[in-house]
């Protein structure tokens, strides 16, 4: 678990109840990690920290310095099982950067999306992604920012091999409210949009993948079909947000800014 905090932002672990939780990596000891975005935790229990200023760090699960590397402007990794490093960010002429341990670059996957964007930096803002990897070392690349929701499927060789565009009735009005933002931006010559898709998980019970959007969360196949829609809640009734997604056999943890990390009975 991520927690993001002025001036301490830290690494955790817990259960899924939130018993006992400790936190293993702390801002207190490394500085440099003041700007958290991202995590990823491999097979076997090691967790890579990508930080704002493209710093990516890999503990152990004691919270041990295993490895560190610098790359391009990060935002989003994710870590298959022969740990291999996926990396995302301001996609320019990939969507994906593989990284070994050491930080060499391994190789680079998907083409950026063509976008109907006036501004250059717009157009890498909504190929911006999350990424996401099943069982099998696929991985999906979920664009958050698109105006027509999208989903990249690859193999563990970083071969296409399927693209899903999501739908789902309560996506109309996230949609409309980032198209109204970009238009607003590139009027007014700014930068910025509001995401569509803001969280991904792959679900290895189900064999399914879970998006979130805001409040939202959409279940897809192996087909990308719809299976459900939910709506998030806390237990009074307020509203709960999916920026953060983790699933195993029996439950879905979501996590927001605002009412942290909420844990839900997964729909069978």
């Amino acid at each position: 678990m991520l927690y993001r905090g002025v001036p301490t932002s830290s690494v955790w672990v817990t259960d899924y109840s939130g018993i006992s939780p400790r936190m293993i990596v702390s801002t207190a000891e490394y500085p440099e990690l003041r700007t958290p975005r991202d995590l990823a935790v491999d097979r076997d229990g090691n967790v890579i920290v990508l930080n704002g200023d493209g710093l990516i760090k890999i503990f152990s699960g004691e919270g041990k310095l295993l490895a560190s590397f610098q790359a391009d402007r990060p935002l989003a990794v994710a870590v298959l099982s022969d740990d291999r490093i996926l990396v995302s960010g301001f996609p320019r002429d990939h969507l994906v950067s593989i990284y070994n341990r050491e930080g060499k670059l391994l190789e680079e996957v998907g083409e950026p999306t063509k976008v109907d964007a006036k501004d250059g930096f717009n157009r890498r803002i909504m190929n911006i992604g999350s990424i996401a990897v099943d069982d099998e070392d696929n991985i999906y690349y979920v664009f958050r920012n698109l105006l027509t929701p999208m989903v990249r499927k690859y193999t563990p060789n970083g071969k296409l091999v399927a693209e899903w565009r999501v739908e789902g009735a309560d996506l109309g009005w996230v949609v409309a409210k980032a198209a109204q933002q970009l238009q607003k931006n590139e009027e007014s010559g700014e930068h910025g949009v509001v995401s569509v898709l803001t969280s991904a998980v792959f679900d290895n019970d189900t064999k399914t993948l879970w998006l979130g959007s805001n409040q939202h969360l959409f279940q897809l196949d192996s087909s990308g079909h719809l299976i459900r829609n939910l709506t998030l809640t806390t237990a009074d009734g307020r509203p709960a947000q999916a920026f953060g997604l983790a699933v195993n056999a029996d439950f879905l943890c979501a996590a927001g800014p605002f009412q942290g990390t909420v844990e839900f009975v997964k729909p069978k």
